[in-house]
């Protein structure tokens, strides 16, 4: 019987190593071979595409991320609201970070822009969150001078005669201070609604310019024609005197005297709460390579201080009028 067992033992021992070694065995252990290497490389390929996906949404995170551009050294007249809107307006539509004519494109918005006279440098800045593209714009700017009267409204141009925008033009000023110890600042805004608490805001004085003869441009470009460029002149003039909020006008009416070459050219009208209005005859400026004789604008402005001077600050009121246009002050005699 143990013989028997042994030989049983042996002979299965046989068959097992025969069937290993078989075609079929073989066969099967190549299908499993395959297998596996199949299913490795699904799931390096799941991997890899979960990785793809990542820098895929990197970069869609990068080009999407939110842009921003900030104005450099703003004046100290503008609202920050103006700024505000001004910005804003510089970034191109569908503009991401990843475009390589980024720089260019706000470029071209900020020189379409009425209240950006000149563009002197646009880049890209880093910024303290990766997810947000910035780019900083460093320009010069048009400042509102004057309103012109048009029609039963009013124009705001610059000292060079450009129209702007009189939604965005400031109307209101203060003198601020951030905290006790710091020194006192102006500030000025757009609306009523735009001065804090508490500030007490005056109305910007913008001189009137009346008599214009041409018709006005579109907002952010030059007003054109001598008569208005004579008068944006005449009031960058007195806008720096302290007496200037007593000038309410300048009248353009007999422009080179087209009404009446007799007449003063050009004039003004000063006037207060406290009293009547003065006619200020300032007359032409100096015709360009000479012609007749003409007092000069810096010996005009030189007889209104004189006179300022002698009336404790008092430009309106006193007189009919006061004329400019001869080697000495003449007044009226009231």
């Amino acid at each position: 019987m143990l013989h028997k067992s042994s030989r049983s033992g042996a002979e299965t021992q046989s068959h097992l190593h025969r069937w290993l070694a078989s075609p079929a065995r073989v066969g099967l252990g190549r299908t499993l071979a395959r297998l596996v290497l199949s299913v490795g490389a699904i799931i390096a390929a799941a991997v890899g595409m979960r990785a793809l996906g990542h820098h895929v949404l990197k970069l869609e995170a990068a080009s999407s991320a939110p842009l921003r551009v900030r104005l450099v050294d703003c004046p100290v007249w503008m609202p920050k609201s103006l700024a505000a809107d001004i910005s804003r307006g510089l970034i191109p539509a569908g503009a991401s970070a990843s475009q390589p004519d980024l720089t260019e494109r706000v470029y071209a918005r900020a020189m379409a822009s009425p209240w950006i006279k000149s563009v002197g440098r646009v880049r890209k800045r880093p910024t303290a969150d990766p997810r947000v593209a910035a780019v900083e714009v460093l320009a010069g700017y048009h400042r509102v001078v004057a309103r012109v009267q048009v029609g039963r409204g009013y124009a705001y141009v610059s000292d060079a005669g450009v129209r702007l925008p009189a939604h965005e033009v400031p109307k209101y000023e203060a003198i601020t201070s951030p905290h006790p110890d710091a020194p006192p600042r102006g500030e000025s805004y757009i609306r009523k609604s735009d001065i804090p608490s508490g500030v007490w805001a005056r109305p910007v004085h913008y001189i009137l310019i009346c008599g214009v003869t041409g018709a006005a441009p579109p907002v952010g470009k030059a007003w054109h024609g001598a008569d208005l460029a004579d008068g944006v002149r005449l009031e960058n003039l007195v806008n720096s005197r302290k007496y200037a909020r007593q000038i309410l006008v300048v009248d353009l009416r007999n422009h080179n005297g087209r009404i009446d070459s007799n007449a003063p050219h050009l004039r003004m009208y000063a006037q207060t709460t406290r009293g009547r209005s003065t006619d200020i005859r300032f007359g032409q400026f100096p015709i360009p390579g000479g012609g007749d004789y003409v007092v000069s604008p810096q010996r005009k402005l030189s007889y209104i201080d004189q006179y300022v001077a002698r009336n404790g600050g008092r430009l309106a009121g006193i007189n009919a009028y006061i004329d400019l246009r001869y080697d000495q002050l003449h007044v009226s005699i009231n």
